[in-house]
């Protein structure tokens, strides 16, 4: 799915990926129709990085506040220079490092035609909805939403495998209980079986 639902709109140069595009519909679900959806982001291509974080830098903004301290240093060395830059991010992307952006699995929304209780709405509906991350940004101001990895909406796969994992955790407890139970009967004979040597070793 890369179409959005009604009363979700976009920038021209916004791009959708279908985590993204899930998300977003289950997010819109959840929200009063009162609440409006702009989003300004999506997917990002290191060059389309560069210039978000370039942006962040130029207005005074420090990168360690979100990026890991090796990659804020980096990219600010390499600033304002936009293709050395997206280079830098290239390369910690391709280390699992950097903004979920990259990966298609992240989204912006408009936050100035939101009022304080609408965009504390929009935090915690996406946090319930399984958001790695749901936080408001000041510099410039933005809702940033981080999305599950294979997000396909809240009665998709992603959540299905949620679940499975707290089967498992479950299970899991229940085999220790029973290695634990096992465990108390052996010591349990054990000690019985020494207490009647002792007695016998008494008695002759």
């Amino acid at each position: 799915m890369s179409s959005l639902p009604s009363g979700v709109s976009k920038g021209s140069r916004v791009v959708l990926t279908p985590a993204i595009s899930a998300f977003v519909a289950d997010l819109r679900a959840n929200l009063p129709s009162s609440v409006p959806m702009y989003l300004t982001s999506g997917y990002r291509d290191p060059s389309d990085q560069a210039r978000a974080m370039g942006e962040k830098i130029r207005l005074g903004e420090s990168l360690a506040k979100l990026y890991p301290s090796d990659m804020a240093r980096d990219v600010t060395a390499a600033y304002p220079d936009q293709s050395r830059m997206a280079a830098v991010i290239a390369g910690y992307a391709a280390r699992g490092k950097g903004s979920r952006h990259l990966a298609g699995l992240a989204v912006d929304l408009r936050s100035r035609n939101l009022t304080s209780a609408q965009i504390q709405q929009v935090l915690s509906t996406a946090q319930r909805l399984g958001a790695t991350q749901a936080i408001y940004e000041t510099t410039p101001a933005h809702i940033h939403i981080g999305i599950p990895d294979g997000y396909r909406g809240a009665a998709g796969a992603s959540v299905a495998r949620s679940g499975r994992s707290r089967v498992s955790t479950g299970r899991n407890r229940r085999s220790s209980g029973s290695r634990e139970l096992a465990w108390t009967a052996g010591a349990t004979v054990v000690a019985l079986a020494v207490v009647a040597t002792v007695a016998a070793l008494y008695k002759g």
